[in-house]
């Protein structure tokens, strides 16, 4: 067992209605779910990056700063898919768009370590293709702050 999240991780998703918060609880019984195991995903392609968010300030006439506040942080996790004979997108996308909210979350290689989970988020489907690796599909999953009460965009899951 490892002890840290590293590794080949499982992807999850399911679809969310309108205004709909996140699934709680089992996953594997949500109806929709969507899994991307490790063994079609590209070596080293799924990486969570985060965008600090910016400083407003807020200035008087003479341009010195009379108050500022803090944006919150973007996420974004992208990863790329491995097409092969007979395989079909793992989402219907037109010209990259994937219509709907998703809930998504990464199950580490080790399901006792910490992953991440973005209670609501948007998908991007792109292609790549290059000589080494064939064609790929290419996901952008940029997180969304959820309905309800809890209004995390990234938030730490454990498995088990």
């Amino acid at each position: 067992m490892a002890s840290t999240s590293w590794g080949a991780p499982t992807l999850q998703f399911v679809p969310l209605e309108t205004n709909a918060t996140p699934p709680t609880g089992a996953w594997d019984s949500v109806e929709g779910l969507i899994t991307i195991e490790a063994d079609i995903l590209l070596e080293g392609s799924t990486t969570l990056n985060t965008e600090e968010g910016e400083t407003k300030k807020l200035k008087n006439a003479r341009g010195n700063d009379v108050d500022s506040k803090k944006m919150p942080s973007s996420y974004t996790l992208e990863t790329s898919i491995i097409r092969t004979k007979g395989s079909t997108p793992k989402f219907p996308a037109v010209n990259g768009i994937v219509t709907g909210d998703y809930a998504m979350r990464l199950i580490p290689e080790d399901p006792a370590a910490i992953g991440i989970q973005f209670g609501k988020c948007n998908i991007a489907v792109n292609k790549g293709w290059d000589e080494d690796q064939g064609l790929l599909d290419i996901l952008t999953v940029s997180g969304v702050q959820p309905n309800g009460t809890d209004k995390e965009i990234c938030k730490e899951y454990t498995a088990q």
